[in-house]
């Protein structure tokens, strides 16, 4: 499993092994200026890590809260670790494993908060709301939406995308502003996934994905499965542009870009 599957499980303690960064030996080079900038890492939702992990099963320390943990954890440069809670809670613990803020949202925090390159933490929320956060812990602006938001959101330099079980897909400004959204025909609970020449590739929950064009205009659509969600199965892109997804029936599915 890779390293954003550590808080699904729904327990109460986060556990992370090793997580000061200078003791990482890097295994090859990448471009993401954050660790572990969002869902599955990166903009591709590899999951694949350019540092070596922990080489035995010592507990380096452990970090406790008095409810369940359904959100992945998040890295940031400097080594601040980023997760949410069901208690509407968004954590920030130093690398040390010591607390160094809380946020409070509205309600439960299910998503994955997401880092950009400027240190700004993305989260939902149940309450229907995208938050931006500094790293400061203060809140810089809100997005409401019609929905709640259970989709971890992607970032880019210049974009935020997330979807909302209201059954859009919303692309907004790293300033909060609205660029343009798409409706499906069901809930939106997985994250987009992005390739490199910008098509989002975008599931809802009826088992149906989507491969979008930059500015939102559908390129294609095809019929995977009957559900899909964000903590089983979000698209992951390989080396080649080839879609990776696991459905409801049990099946992993590899789809050619075109």
């Amino acid at each position: 499993m890779q390293v954003s599957s550590l808080a699904r499980f729904g327990t109460s303690i986060l556990f992370i092994i090793i997580i000061i960064l200078p003791h990482f030996k890097p295994t090859r080079a990448e471009g993401n200026k954050v660790p572990w900038q969002m869902f599955r890492r990166d903009i591709r939702h590899t999951g694949q890590s350019s540092y070596k992990g922990a080489q035995t099963n010592a507990l380096k320390w452990s970090f406790k809260i008095d409810t369940h943990i359904t959100s992945s954890p998040s890295i940031a440069s400097d080594g601040t670790i980023y997760f949410g809670s069901i208690d509407g809670r968004l954590y920030a613990v130093n690398p040390d494993g010591t607390s160094k803020w809380t946020f409070q949202a509205g309600n439960e925090i299910t998503a994955s908060p997401a880092i950009g390159n400027d240190g700004t933490i993305y989260i939902g929320s149940r309450d229907k709301k995208m938050y931006a956060i500094t790293p400061e812990g203060k809140i810089k602006w809100t997005y409401p939406v019609e929905g709640i938001i259970l989709s971890s959101a992607a970032v880019t330099d210049e974009s935020i995308y997330f979807g909302s079980d209201d059954n859009n897909l919303y692309v907004l400004t790293t300033d909060g502003k609205l660029k343009w959204k798409y409706t499906a025909k069901s809930n939106i609970t997985a994250s987009a996934a992005l390739w490199t020449d910008g098509t989002i590739y975008l599931f809802e929950i009826s088992g149906t994905l989507h491969a979008l064009s930059p500015d939102g205009v559908e390129k294609w659509m095809k019929r995977v499965g009957t559900g899909v969600y964000d903590s089983y199965s979000s698209p992951s892109l390989g080396q080649d542009g080839t879609i990776y997804i696991g459905t409801d029936s049990g099946r992993l599915v590899a789809i050619k870009p075109d």
